[in-house]
């Protein structure tokens, strides 16, 4: 999957859009899409659907997700700037399918924003004991890198 299908006409559509819902004062936060006013997602793709991101602007579900939240968590005044920024960073053509499993790498270890050391360690035990399943080399850190974390 391809940002914007490669295509950096359709990622200018998808941010005037929102520039225009924004200026309008259709950019809301708490609602999917409603009335022509919605959140991120809604004045995006004028519907509330985080499924459509991949079929109509190339971006994977998950930071379709991860841009809601990040939305409907800010202040009013950043949040209005928000689907702006989101767009406008991502490059047309770009593979973002290791941007989700960075991301939360970067939470789970950065020392500014790591999550609660429960949380580490009782990660750290499932790791250790396997488990249960095969995943992602990048998904299981050795236990000694847990303890390094403490």
């Amino acid at each position: 999957m391809l940002a914007f299908h490669g295509e950096p006409g359709l990622k200018e559509l998808y941010l005037a859009r929102v520039v225009t819902h924004r200026e309008a004062d259709e950019l809301v936060q708490g609602i999917g899409w409603e009335d022509g006013k919605g959140c991120a997602i809604g004045c995006t793709l004028e519907v509330y659907s985080h499924a459509q991101y991949e079929i109509e602007l190339g971006v994977p579900r998950v930071l379709a997700h991860l841009q809601d939240r990040i939305f409907e968590g800010l202040p009013r005044a950043d949040a209005m700037l928000w689907p702006e920024r989101f767009l406008d960073a991502i490059e047309p053509g770009a593979d973002l399918s290791d941007v989700w499993p960075e991301f939360a790498i970067w939470l789970l270890v950065d020392p500014d924003h790591e999550p609660a050391a429960a949380i580490r360690r009782a990660l750290a035990a499932s790791v250790s004991m396997g488990g249960g399943r095969e995943a992602a080399p990048w998904s299981r850190p050795s236990p000694m890198r847990w303890r390094q974390l403490d």
